[in-house]
């Protein structure tokens, strides 16, 4: 799961999740963020052409994931 970790998402957001989550099958809201957080990140490792999508190191890996934390971070997602 997120390991404990917790997000913030505004009372808007989650509402059209609570309707993307329904019409696409998911059991929860959580389970469908987690799934779209996981996509998205993999599509934007793989066009930054490094990460886990194209073999690139672990160090590379590492930054990539570093980056996307600091961008969901200032996003507000990530507190």
């Amino acid at each position: 799961m997120f390991g404990g970790k917790k997000i913030r998402i505004d009372a808007a957001t989650w509402k059209t999740l609570e309707r993307v989550s329904r019409a696409a099958g998911y059991a929860s809201v959580e389970e469908c963020v987690r799934h779209i957080l996981e996509r998205e990140t993999e599509r934007i490792l793989g066009a930054a052409g490094s990460g886990a999508a194209t073999g690139g190191s672990a160090a590379s890996e590492a930054e990539d994931a570093a980056a996307v934390k600091k961008r969901l971070e200032g996003l507000g997602y990530l507190g």
